[in-house]
């Protein structure tokens, strides 16, 4: 399942208009179109709006298509179905955004980061909210080589008025920790994932995170 890698159509919308008035069309974007503007990030798919800390790294299509390339040549999963799948997944569709607290390849210990997925869930009519979701996901990661401990949170967040569930993973062998945020929106499973090293960066993502808006 898709749903594994959250580590994603256009739609026309008409306005309803009074007799004798012209129909007017809405401008419409897919799912995936984003943009950066004055250190903010809105996908008016989605209605997001996401402030980016000045001092952050958004990394651009190439950047993320290389990351992506070199999480599918380290991660393995038990399935070898699944292993297939995973190479031919169009995961870079699916990432909406990615941004780092320093530039790719600084000399640093670890880089906190944040990445932004969607996926179309439309014909998993069993994931109704994000815990639905993020159970495929502990799945996955819990029966991949990565090794990782996942806890979901039973109790949802609210952010901007859209309900979040969270799953925390973490390595045995090393400090890192991944943090979920899914909600389910328009039909897709939208996730932040979070990823630091020590509590501050925790804090650090975790402000971000709560700092999204959503339109209505």
């Amino acid at each position: 399942m898709k749903q594994l890698l959250t580590i994603f159509l256009s739609l026309c919308f008409i306005l309803p208009m009074k007799a004798d008035t012209p129909k007017k069309t809405e401008k419409v974007y897919p799912f995936n179109y984003g943009k950066m503007e004055d250190n903010v990030y809105t996908n008016p798919f989605f209605g997001i709006r996401l402030p980016v800390p000045d001092n952050w790294n958004v990394q651009n299509n190439s950047q993320i298509e290389y990351v992506i390339s070199k999480g599918k040549d380290v991660v393995q999963f038990e399935d070898e179905l699944l292993n297939e799948s995973v190479k031919n997944i169009d995961i870079n569709s699916m990432t909406l955004l990615m941004l780092s607290k320093f530039e790719m390849g600084a000399p640093v210990a670890f880089n906190p980061n944040i990445t932004l997925m969607a996926e179309d869930v439309s014909m998993s009519t069993g994931i109704r909210k994000g815990s639905d979701y993020l159970f495929h996901v502990k799945n996955g990661l819990q029966k991949s080589n990565l090794q990782m401990t996942c806890t979901p949170e039973e109790d949802p967040v609210t952010i901007s008025g859209q309900t979040f569930y969270r799953l925390t993973c973490e390595r045995a062998e090393s400090d890192i920790k991944l943090i979920y945020y899914t909600t389910i929106s328009k039909r897709y499973a939208v996730s932040f994932v979070a990823a630091c090293n020590t509590d501050e960066e925790e804090q650090e993502l975790k402000s971000i995170i709560n700092s999204i808006t959503f339109s209505r």
